[in-house]
């Protein structure tokens, strides 16, 4: 019998990417929690199994985690919900079965924000090797209530965490129902076709690394199967992973977009504009719930992935080049361009 999978988060644009990774391996059973007949149809479709539900079910999360050999989740790092309901089935299989169950979950980089706001470069740099400076963070920072309630827990299931930095790339998820595009980076480019301007945080002197969703989904592939084979030498606490090709400073990306939109005839200006309060953020983007995703550095290193075997195909200047294919795109779509 094939190793199982249950995977939450399966036509996000993480979730799809990987979904569809672990699929090109032809190992694996999987089955996705979805919320609609529709998605459950398609993923039927290409040998996928489904459950109907959403990351609130906690009966249906409860019980796919118990009959699972490995959980994968790619929701939403913030639903403590989700983790609880996956830690309850994990408990009571290790309770039926004496066995330790597996988990891979993803968190994200914006673990790491400080509160630079765009003025100055953060000097910290932080290594997936370096477990003590990594769980220093504070508990307080995004992401964290979750990945702290799972590793204060994990003494029941092996857990390793993939956290991921800015992600680019077209998702490689199943067409027509997966979610092919990022946040950060499209979120600047409609926000600034809206306002007329790309809209810089501050003096965008801020850095975050970066990573192509392809190189993520891969690493994902690699981690679970160390997580099966149970040769994973950092669990729990020790079980961070970062995933990175190198890093830009925001200010370069804003002035990219800003001369890339301005050539293509859907800006006026090739000049960006700052803004600094948060007043001027909520006017600029519409939301504050997506500032700690551009206001700030996040810096990280990916020698744990590396060590085992990971290696990424694209190159720390991709993510330039991808932005303005992500340019073009949104530019067409919302009319801004032929």
């Amino acid at each position: 019998m094939s190793t199982s999978i249950y995977l939450s988060g399966a036509t996000g644009f993480i979730g799809g990417s990987i979904l569809t990774a672990l699929l090109q391996t032809k190992k694996y059973s999987i089955t996705a929690l979805v919320r609609s007949e529709e998605k459950a149809k398609a993923l039927n479709d290409i040998g996928v199994k489904t459950v109907i539900g959403s990351l609130d079910d906690f009966d249906i999360i409860e019980e796919q985690a118990y009959r699972a050999d490995l959980v994968l989740t790619s929701a939403n790092c913030d639903h403590l919900g989700e983790a609880k309901a996956v830690v309850a089935g994990l408990r009571r299989k290790l309770k039926d079965t004496g066995k330790k169950a597996l988990l891979l979950q993803t968190s994200g980089t914006s673990i790491l924000n400080d509160d630079s706001n765009g003025e100055f470069e953060g000097k910290d740099i932080y290594r997936d090797t370096d477990t003590e400076k990594v769980n220093a963070i504070p508990a307080t920072n995004p992401h964290r209530h979750v990945d702290t309630y799972l590793i204060d827990n994990s003494a029941d299931f092996d857990l390793a965490i993939i956290a991921p930095p800015l992600i680019y790339g077209e998702g490689t998820g199943p067409k027509g129902i997966s979610n092919l595009h990022s946040v950060q980076i499209p979120t600047v480019i409609r926000q600034g076709l809206k306002n007329g301007a790309i809209q810089q945080v501050g003096q965008g002197k801020h850095y975050w690394s970066s990573v192509h969703v392809k190189d993520l989904a891969d690493m994902y592939v690699i981690v679970a199967e160390h997580l099966l084979a149970r040769d994973l030498k950092t669990l729990g606490r020790e079980g961070y992973f970062f995933a990175e090709t190198g890093e830009f400073q925001w200010a370069d990306m804003y002035n990219h977009l800003a001369k890339y939109l301005h050539k293509i005839g859907a800006l006026k200006t090739d000049k960006v504009q700052s803004v600094t309060t948060d007043d001027e953020f909520l006017k600029a983007y519409g939301s504050l719930d997506v500032k700690v995703g551009l206001s700030h550095n996040s810096r990280s290193r990916a020698e744990k992935g590396r060590a085992l075997g990971w290696k990424p195909t694209h190159k720390s200047s991709d993510v330039f080049t991808d932005a303005e294919r992500e340019a073009r795109i949104i530019a067409k779509q919302l009319g801004y361009i032929q």
